[in-house]
């Protein structure tokens, strides 16, 4: 396989008989089956190259081989060389092959976890490379700010990938206060060109991989945040503020102790997912109205 010929091509490691193109200022490295990947990829490592990313970032992608391949590259001689290496991820375009090419050859490649492949049909060239594209930028740091890579309808379900292979589901019925509930209108979206967000024209709707979890589970809005000791005082006297509004004792919380809820209140510990249901529900309010209540009071504290 060749070698990328970029300005900023990363250093070439070997692995079997497999070429490896190490991205530069990272800990990871891609391997392209094909000369139109080879240059996308080639471009988009020196696109990224420019950016920072953050030292936990270059730890959770460390010593990552990432392969773009089209079905129709992996000849049997590829595939025995793909088997053998040690790539740790497979995005696999299968567009124009029948559903028994891809099973014959997932099977030779011996992938069987969805954490190491992602299968893309895409419409067009253009399409496989922007995809390429934003794997790359959510390679900067995918686990602590991810990025959307892919994302397709399943049912009543949108699905996020992200460049680390982590896939968010959002059933529709979250989405449809915004979106409205017009079927065709619910698959017309587009993703940024960076994967920062999807974009429905319809509605004029953008939201982000952090928007759309916390759509799913409210309780990731305070997770997102540094648990540093002001921000634990400042929540912990707002989860205060808001139980002495309702005229709650710390006694009053059923699966909370009151010396576990002194302890939050007191900013000595941060209030868990299980601890914020168990909270809501003694004030008598889903969890999205009392996290939004805290919110509010965090703000005016």
């Amino acid at each position: 396989m060749a070698e990328s010929k970029g300005k900023r091509a990363s250093r070439v490691n070997r692995v079997e008989a497999i070429v490896a193109h190490r991205v530069a200022g990272s800990n990871w490295s891609y391997v392209a089956t094909n000369a139109d990947y080879a240059n996308i990829c080639s471009l988009s490592a020196s696109k990224i190259s420019r950016l920072k990313s953050s030292s936990r970032a270059k730890a959770s992608v460390s010593r990552a081989i990432v392969c773009f391949s089209r079905l129709t590259d992996l000849t049997e001689e590829l595939v025995s060389s793909l088997k053998d290496s040690k790539i740790t991820k497979h995005v696999l375009f299968v567009s124009g092959l029948p559903v028994e090419a891809t099973i014959s050859r997932l099977k030779a490649l011996k992938i069987r976890s969805l954490d190491r492949l992602h299968l893309a049909d895409k419409e067009n060239r253009e399409s496989e490379a922007m995809l390429i594209q934003r794997f790359f930028v959510g390679m900067k740091d995918p686990v602590g700010n991810p990025t959307i890579t892919d994302a397709w309808i399943e049912g009543d379900e949108l699905v996020l990938l992200s460049a680390s292979f982590q896939r968010l589901k959002i059933p529709r019925s979250k989405l449809d206060r915004f979106l409205g509930t017009n079927s065709d209108k619910w698959l017309q979206f587009e993703i940024d060109e960076d994967g920062s967000f999807l974009y429905w024209p319809h509605a004029d709707a953008h939201f982000g991989w952090k928007q759309l979890e916390q759509l799913v589970d409210p309780t990731k809005s305070i997770q997102d945040q540094k648990k540093t000791d002001q921000f634990k005082r400042l929540y912990g006297h707002a989860i205060r503020a808001v139980r002495e509004s309702a005229g709650l004792k710390q006694i009053e919380i059923d699966g909370l102790t009151d010396r576990q809820l002194r302890r939050i209140e007191h900013g000595e510990q941060m209030a868990s997912p299980k601890a914020l249901e168990s909270l809501a529900k003694a004030h008598g309010l889903e969890i999205s109205d009392y996290m939004n209540r805290l919110a509010a009071m965090t703000r005016a504290g």
